[in-house]
C-alpha cells in the first residue's frame, strides 16, 4: 500500500530526468555516428558542415529541434496525468 503512493510522488521526478536523457542521447547521435561511421542524420549534417552545405544544415538542425521539443512535451503531458497538481488551468 505505500509503495503505490512512494512510487506515484517518485515517478514523476524520474520520467523527467528520462525526458532529458532521451533529448540529450538524441544529440549525442551526430557524434556516435561520426565515431562508429554509421549512416544517419548526424553524419548527414557533419557532411554538409564539411562541404558548407547550410540548407541541409539547418534541415538537420530543424529535424533535431523537433524531436527534442516533441519529447520534452509527451514528457510534460506524461506528468499532467501522473499529477493533475502540473496540469495547465
Amino acid at each position: 500500500m505505500l509503495l503505490a503512493h512512494v512510487a506515484r510522488t517518485a515517478l514523476i521526478p524520474t520520467l523527467t530526468l528520462l525526458g532529458i536523457n532521451i533529448a540529450y542521447l538524441i544529440g549525442s547521435t551526430v557524434v556516435i555516428e561520426r565515431v562508429f561511421d554509421l549512416n544517419g542524420l548526424g553524419n548527414l549534417m557533419l557532411n554538409a558542415i564539411g562541404v558548407r552545405d547550410f540548407p541541409v544544415v539547418q534541415g538537420v538542425t530543424i529535424v533535431y529541434a523537433i524531436a527534442v521539443v516533441v519529447i520534452n512535451l509527451l514528457t510534460d503531458l506524461a506528468a499532467g496525468q501522473l499529477d493533475p497538481r502540473v496540469r495547465p488551468r
